[in-house]
């Protein structure tokens, strides 16, 4: 009998709770249908019948079968796929004596949080009817070139859909050879492979004509594209923060072996350029508002003790592009900004220097 329960639980109850979890992970923006891989290195009933529940689940969609965990990892890193089920040998056999039998999986963060967390917010977003958008890329030095188009149509909507966000040149021989193309606004055909999330995304997209970025040495690549692709269709994108890294390249992943070992090498192969064909930042995006916070406690973002997040919210009231006191540009300046009026003044933290520093009150 405890032999029973034991193949129950392993066969039923653990499958469906990592369907769950994984489900949980992938979910959150309402995505369905996938893409993953299976790796059956047991080939037994049991096996066969976890396929089959993961099939079931409408989140996903097995669309490729793998004979080892090395070729299914590989097609994660093309983006074929998003990640992998792995079901070892013997497995049925374990969970039937009572030894250890373990389900591995495999996925790609970067892609996963696409279908998550971005897709939820921008879905409040539109439900919210937002007008005015602050997009925080200061911390982020870039990532995948696919979750860059996906967050450029949840911005510019319907209105774009169709219109190139992004294309890609290789070199000369590559480009002979005709490779490079176009990633467009709600396509799901790209120069990669067809991309279900950027059809679903003009689903929840907030259609701006106007966005404030934050920046820093450190947005780079991904979210430089970001600015260089919205701009490309004329939407209005104001920079507050510092120059950005410059980073107009991007990368493939490549597998090398060597003796027993493999490596996943990265190298630079393309140019990234926007629907009018520029790509010459190189030295980084300007910022209309020149500021360095880096030597300053931010204070809560999304408030009025972030100085980058103050900035953009006061040129979203007042409709005008602020001012700053030369003091204000420099590492380290927290002289008052005037021309911000008085809510300025009445901040919960105010910075200086390296300091945090709250306004008096008068008892």
């Amino acid at each position: 009998m405890t032999s029973r329960r034991l193949y129950f639980g392993v066969c039923i109850v653990l499958p469906l709770f990592t369907l769950f979890f994984m489900a949980t992970i992938f979910g959150n923006g309402q995505m369905e249908n996938i893409p993953i891989g299976i790796v059956d290195q047991d080939n037994t009933a049991t096996s066969r019948t976890i396929v089959r529940n993961i099939s079931a689940v409408p989140t996903f969609k097995v669309t490729k079968h793998f004979v080892n965990e090395a070729a299914a990892r590989e097609s994660v890193q093309k983006k074929e796929i998003y990640g992998y089920l792995s079901i070892p040998p013997q497995f049925e056999q374990n969970a039937i004596t009572g030894k250890n039998a373990t389900l591995s999986y495999y996925y790609h963060y970067a892609l996963m949080s696409v279908g998550g967390e971005l897709m939820a917010a921008f879905e409040r977003f539109r439900q919210q009817n937002v007008t005015d958008l602050i997009l925080d890329l200061r911390y982020n030095n870039g990532g995948d070139v696919l979750s860059s188009a996906v967050l450029g149509t949840l911005v510019a909507g319907n209105d774009y859909k169709g219109q190139v966000y992004a294309h890609t040149t290789f070199n000369e021989d590559r480009t002979e050879a005709g490779e490079g193309g176009d990633y467009k606004i709600g396509v799901k055909e790209t120069v990669e492979r067809i991309y279900e999330p950027l059809e679903t995304a003009l689903q929840h997209a907030v259609g701006l004509k106007k966005i404030y970025v934050l920046v820093s040495q450190t947005t780079a690549s991904a979210s430089e594209m970001v600015i260089n692709g919205l701009r490309g269709l004329d939407i209005e994108v104001n920079l507050i923060g510092q120059t950005t890294n410059g980073k107009n390249v991007g990368m493939e992943g490549v597998m090398r072996s060597f003796y027993n070992h493999e490596f996943l090498l990265y190298p630079v192969t393309f140019y990234v350029e926007n629907a009018k064909g520029f790509r010459d930042y190189s030295t980084g995006f300007v910022p209309d508002v020149e500021i360095d916070d880096s030597a300053i406690y931010p204070g809560e973002f999304g408030t009025m003790e972030d100085q980058l997040g103050y900035i953009a919210l006061v040129w979203i009231k007042s409709g005008k592009k602020p001012e700053l006191q030369a003091s204000s540009l420099t590492r380290g300046g927290g002289s008052p900004m005037k021309p911000f009026g008085d809510l300025w003044d009445i901040r919960p933290i105010r910075p200086m220097g390296g300091a945090v520093m709250r306004p008096r009150t008068d008892e």
